[in-house]
C-alpha cells in the first residue's frame, strides 16, 4: 500500500509540475513557487518543467495503453519517474526537491478538498 501512494504521490507530482507548458494554469503557480519561493532561477525552473513535460508525455501514453494490467502500468511508468527526478537533481538541490514535493502533495489536498474528494 506504501509502495502504491508513493508511486500515485510521485506520478501526481509530476502532472502538476507538468501543467506549467499551459498558461493560467497550475503551472503558473507552480513555476512561481520554484522562483519565488524555492529561489529556483527562471532558466532551471523552465528546465524543471520540461523535464517533467516530457516524463509525463511518456507515462500519459503507458497509462492510456488498455492493454496493461494497472501492475504493467506502474512498472512502465516507474523508470521514467526515477530518471525525470533524476534528472531535476542537475536544476534542484535536494531541499528544494523535498519542499517541492510537500507543496505538492498541500495542493494535491487542497484540490481534492475543493472538489468532494474527486482525483
Amino acid at each position: 500500500m506504501k509502495k502504491l501512494l508513493v508511486t500515485m504521490f510521485i506520478a501526481t507530482v509530476f502532472f502538476t509540475v507538468s501543467a506549467s507548458a499551459q498558461p493560467g494554469s497550475r503551472g503558473d503557480r507552480v513555476k512561481q513557487y520554484l522562483t519565488d519561493s524555492l529561489g529556483v532561477s527562471a532558466v532551471n525552473a523552465d528546465s524543471v518543467m520540461a523535464i517533467s513535460q516530457r516524463s509525463m508525455q511518456q507515462m500519459r501514453s503507458i497509462m492510456q495503453d488498455q492493454s496493461l494490467s494497472r501492475d504493467d502500468k506502474r512498472e512502465k511508468a516507474k523508470p521514467i519517474r526515477d530518471a525525470a527526478k533524476e534528472e531535476m537533481k542537475k536544476y534542484l538541490t535536494a531541499d528544494q526537491l523535498q519542499k517541492l514535493d510537500q507543496k505538492q502533495m498541500e495542493w494535491r489536498q487542497n484540490r481534492r478538498g475543493g472538489n468532494g474528494g474527486r482525483r
